[in-house]
């Protein structure tokens, strides 16, 4: 049973517990839209496979618990404001207190997912070593981040076609990656958000084929490799 939970001071999250046998904790990390209907319905899909899942608001210091949909002109600017207001270091710190959280509920290992906002933000929660491995889906300025002090498990999906992480930027990501324990993965003839179902942008192949590398990548770092593929599939 989903629901919002406080995990200090105004710092919400949406918590779904784990369906069936725990593998592990995950922060679930929102794109600029807040913690709409799309990362409730990830949230829901992750706990089915066994994740106790937490999706922090991280909008809360100026529009607590905002919902805002993709498909609307207006709230697709409202969400480019609060993005630009957006301090990831406070963010990272919201993530860290999540992650905290997570690993006190259980002594099991916690990962981050986190998509466009969110990609960015996981992949620097690995590489400040918050997390035990982190999957960034089309995340927005990792080039500007490849630090990797504690050489934690990273995946990250990139589309080829993303405006927002041009071919110099996945050059500089892919080279970076090499003798990292970072896994890049590039999906060709796909734009931003390829794996929000339902968006303009949405490629069902590309999606099916990412979710499945990240559902296979957290089960083998949890012990638990082989269960059943995304969707039950």
């Amino acid at each position: 049973m989903s629901h919002f939970i406080k995990i200090t001071g105004g710092l919400q999250a949406l918590e779904v517990p784990a369906q069936g046998t725990q593998k592990a904790g995950l922060v679930l990390i929102q794109e600029i839209f807040g913690v709409n209907a799309n990362m409730a319905g990830l949230a829901v899909q992750y706990a089915s496979h066994g994740f106790h899942v937490l999706v922090p608001d991280l909008f809360w210091r100026t529009k607590p618990l905002i919902n805002l949909d993709p498909a609307s002109a207006e709230d697709r600017q409202q969400a480019m404001a609060l993005n630009a207001a957006f301090d990831d270091e406070l963010g990272l710190l919201d993530l860290a207190e999540c992650a905290q959280y997570l690993r006190g509920a259980s002594r099991q290992p916690v990962f981050a997912v986190g998509y466009c906002l969110g990609g960015r933000l996981s992949f620097r929660l690995a590489g400040a070593g918050a997390v035990e491995a982190s999957v960034s889906y089309y995340g927005v300025n990792i080039d500007k981040h490849l630090d990797n002090a504690h050489n934690t498990p990273r995946l990250v999906h990139i589309a080829q076609k993303d405006t927002l992480c041009p071919p110099e930027s996945q050059r500089r990501i892919g080279d970076w990656a090499q003798g990292t324990s970072t896994a890049v993965h590039v999906y060709e003839d796909t734009q931003h958000a390829f794996a929000r179902a339902g968006g303009p942008s949405y490629d069902e192949a590309a999606a099916e084929l990412a979710n499945q590398r990240t559902l296979a990548f957290l089960e083998r770092l949890s012990g638990n490799a082989g269960a059943n593929g995304w969707n039950g599939r």
